[in-house]
């Protein structure tokens, strides 16, 4: 294996290969179900903003997850 360079490392490269799931509620769901259906995974991991963004809006994109996008998957 050769690792990719750090000039690979993109918001798009992640999109393209699946590696970044991102959008709306529906949007994310979708994605996800996708994953599902390809590989059955047993966990998830989600990022958030690592101070990138205001607080509350960190919070509001984790309640939308925490009630839009993880019930589907329980």
């Amino acid at each position: 294996k050769v690792p990719l360079p750090p000039s690979e490392w993109t918001i798009e490269r992640m999109a393209k290969t699946g590696q970044l799931v991102a959008g709306s509620v529906a949007d994310m769901r979708k994605s996800m179900d996708e994953l599902v259906e390809a590989g059955n995974p047993e966990y998830f991991q989600m990022g958030t903003t690592h101070g990138t963004l205001p607080f509350e809006e960190a919070v509001r994109q984790l309640r939308l997850f925490g009630e839009g996008v993880l019930p589907h998957y329980r």
